[in-house]
Parts: structure tokens; sequence; C-alpha cells
């Protein structure tokens, strides 16, 4: 062998050791459990944790749900079966991009055109009896209605999404989490509730009937009636940690072990950051006009303190007629957005103020049972103006940012495995176990046509 071929052959030689090296030290490290048992996981929540996106649900999204996501990385680390509610293949529906073109006439801005998938009619039909559901998240649950009889089945507001999962009509859902402890006795769960509690309040412009909730239009001149006290209020403090607490309590009542997590700020959701406090003039596409709302105070100019919401976009600027005269809504204080439409600064400062002492309670309460929390509020905060994760460029931006749906207020498929890998970095610190985290770029965010 003369030097040249030794050299090589000890230059592949070298090569191939520190391969194997690297190979080593970056080999994934086996899941395993640690001090916890994933054998029989149960999770209660709503629509975030049930697989809601884009105001619906399907199949698809029900797979790719938050508790799915979980339990699929919970299976490799000694997970047991996981069975979900299963929705038909079309489901609910879910919103959908059809159309994004610029607005006339400055076309500076662009304008979705949103639909909705197409609906199954089956999808309500009764499937209790393929229980019990290990994913029993109901979307519109809250801490406040928890102990509500008859919450999905309500004349006034029915669920079916609940409905088609219990055989009592009148079951709470606090009643539905004790059967379901009853029969699976879980091993690890996750809770998060209390998103609503303040989204109710929030998504009605401060507690408003009408609103987008209740009807596709908000009626001219507003007939606003307030409900701010009344259906659409906000728990007081001890209504939310009783209630809160005794969710808790079944739970954890046979030794599982498990995480909550805690209400992020709702305010940075696209459905309240999308529609800013100012429109273009369509006469020299330049000049920012004003947009007037109603207050508890009176009518007023919008501020950056104010949130106008997110289907409110599409109204401002229509051509109402009011005693004989077309007025731009909004454009004028003397056709200014409704009550409903805006959550004004005031109120957005009760939503704040009470999601901090919610997340208190949430705390002290997980904290009184060595439950680890999910600091859901710092870390949804942490992409609202963006952020890099797993080299995916996100942020709460509707449409463009990737992690929120259609609805302007629930993960995208690929913001829930974002989210998800929060749940995991949180049960590993918290539990010594080794699950690896979900990736992030297997998911898709807001599909453009």
């Amino acid at each position: 062998m003369n030097k040249s071929t030794f050299k090589y052959v000890l230059f592949l030689a070298i090569g191939a050791m520190l391969w194997q090296s690297c190979a080593k030290e970056f080999t994934p490290e086996t899941p395993t459990a640690g001090n916890a048992d994933f054998s029989r996981y149960v999770a209660v929540g709503n629509s975030i944790t049930s697989g809601y996106t884009g105001s619906g649900m399907t199949k698809v999204t029900q797979d790719n749900s938050l508790a799915n996501l979980l339990a699929t990385q919970f299976k490799l680390a000694g997970g047991g079966e996981f069975k979900q509610p299963t929705m038909t293949e079309n489901g609910s529906g879910v919103l959908q991009v059809q159309a994004l073109t610029t607005v006339p006439p400055c076309n500076i801005d662009s304008k979705p055109t949103i639909v909705r998938s197409t609906v199954d009619p089956a999808w309500i039909n009764d499937i209790s009896a393929q229980g019990p559901f290990n994913n029993i998240a109901v979307p519109g649950m809250s801490v406040k209605a928890s102990d509500q009889a008859n919450f999905a089945n309500n004349p006034l507001q029915p669920n079916p999404y609940m409905a088609r999962m219990i055989s009592n009509d009148g079951q709470s859902y606090k009643s539905l989490v004790e059967e379901t402890v009853a029969a699976i006795d879980p091993t690890f769960f996750t809770l998060w509730l209390g998103n609503n509690d303040i989204l109710t309040y929030a998504g009605t412009g401060g507690g408003f009937l009408p609103n987008y909730f209740t009807s596709q239009t908000v009626p001219v001149p507003c007939g606003d009636v307030d409900q701010s006290q009344g259906i659409l209020s906000i728990p007081s403090d001890d209504q939310f940690r009783n209630k809160y607490s005794a969710l808790l309590d079944i739970m954890t009542a046979n030794g599982a072990k498990g995480v909550v997590a805690t209400i992020p700020d709702i305010t940075a959701l696209p459905l309240f950051t999308t529609v800013k406090h100012t429109v273009t003039s369509p006469s020299d596409c330049t000049t920012q006009l004003p947009i007037y709302i109603t207050t508890a105070s009176g009518v007023r100019t919008a501020t950056a303190e104010d949130f106008i919401l997110l289907p409110t976009g599409s109204a401002i600027g229509r051509p109402d007629t009011l005693n004989g005269f077309v007025i731009p809504h909004g454009l004028n204080e003397l056709n200014p957005l409704c009550n409903s439409e805006v959550l004004d600064k005031s109120e957005a400062q009760t939503v704040l103020g009470k999601t901090t002492l919610f997340n208190t309670i949430i705390k002290e309460e997980a904290v009184e049972r060595n439950i680890p929390v999910v600091d859901m509020y710092a870390f949804m905060n942490s992409i609202k103006n963006g952020t890099t994760i797993d080299g995916i460029d996100v942020s709460s931006k509707f449409i463009s940012g990737g992690a929120f749906g259609l609805d302007g207020v629930h993960p995208a498929d690929r913001g829930y495995a974002i989210v998800a890998n929060e749940f995991i970095r949180t049960i590993n610190a918290s539990y010594n176990s080794t699950l690896p985290l979900v990736d992030v770029g297997q998911f898709k965010g807001v599909t453009l046509p």
C-alpha cells in the first residue's frame, strides 16, 4: 500500500469513527414516561382541545386535535388506546379560503372570500354507544357552564358537539367528566378550561346581543341588548374557583397525574387584532379615516386601545340608510359601529384583569394538588408578533401567520402542533419523561387557493 493510498484509507477510517461518534451523540433518546403513567389518558377541555378549527370540526381536524397529538406521543412511552368521539369525514364543515382578492379602488388591502366546506348532516348523530371516550373536550364549554344541566340540549342554545357523545340529554359536563373517570380510571389527564369564560364576553363586544355568534348580521340601528351581567357575563372569582376546583378534584381523586393550562391573552387572537382602528380613504388611497364606535360613555372615534372584531371589518363603510340618508357604517358618528362589534378599551381592561385573576386561581388550585401548569398566557403572547419554530415563521396574523385558523380564535393544524409541544415540554420537565416533540413541519397553516 503506497503512502497516498494509506492516507486515503486512514482518512476514511477516521471519518467513519467520527460519523459513528456523532451518530451516537444525535441518536434520539428512547421515549420514556418518567414519573408519569400515560396508559389511560383523558382530555378535559373545550374546543381548543377537541380539534375544532375554522368554526367547525371534521375527522381530519379532530385527528389533528391537541388531545390526539398528545396521545400519539404518549403512545411512544406506554400510552394506551385513545378513543375520540369520531366525526364523519366532512363533519360540521370548516371555513376555507375560496379566493384572495385586493379591495378596490385602492387595491392596497387583500380581502379573502371565505366559505364553509361541505357539511355532513349525519355528524350530529348520537354516538354515545361507542363510548366511553378519552377525549371529552366540548366546543363552547366553560368553567361557568360546567355544572349546568341540559347544557347539550338547551333549547335556547343547544350544543350538538356534546349532545352526540352523551346518552343522558340532561347531563352536565361535570357529570360527564365524573362518568368518564369512573369508566376509564385515567392515569394521566390534561385539563384546559377557562378560555370561554373570558371569550364569551370579549367576543360579543363586551357582552352584547345580537352579535356575530348569534346572527350573521348586526341590525342597523344597532339595538344592542346589554347582557354583560346576564347570559354573557364573566363568572365571579368565587364561581370560577369553586367550579374549576370541583373538576380538578374529580380528575385527581384516584391519584391520576396530569397538567392544566392557563387562559391565553384573548386580545392577542386574530379575532381582535386584524381590523385596525382607521381605514384608508377611497378618495385618495392615502388618508386614514377615523372609525366611530359605540361605548358605554357614548360615541367616539376608535383608538389603538380598542379592538374591532374580525367580522366587523366587512361591515365598515357599508351604505346604511337611516332616516332617508345613506350613511356609511362606522365612518360617521351618526352611524357608529355597534357595541357588539367592538371590544372597547374599558371592556378590554376588564378582560385582561379577569384573565389575570382566573389564571392565578388555576395556578393556585394546581399547586395545591401538585399538578404542573402549562403557561399558555405567556406562550401565546410569545408568538403574537412573530417567531420561528422548527424553521417555520409563525405569528398570530390572520391567515398569513400560519398559527390560527379562519375563525380568528382557534389554532390551525400547525398551531395545534405548536401548542402540543408546549404541553410536552412542561410534561417532560415536570415528570422526567422524554416524550419527543411533534414535528411542526408536518402540519399546515391556512391553505390558500
